[in-house]
């Protein structure tokens, strides 16, 4: 939702709500989520 806003208006997504978002997808995979096969593929590029 917050990316797609700021597309509209034409921003960039600032580090700290970045980070806010990294902390609740971490928070729900330790609530027993499981990884989406895309989303398996940007984390391990992005952590890795």
């Amino acid at each position: 939702m917050i990316k797609i806003r700021l597309k509209r208006c034409g921003k960039k997504q600032h580090k700290n709500e970045t980070c806010s978002i990294y902390s609740a997808i971490v928070y729900f995979l330790k609530s027993g989520t499981q990884f989406t096969k895309t989303f398996h593929g940007i984390f391990l590029q992005k952590f890795i």
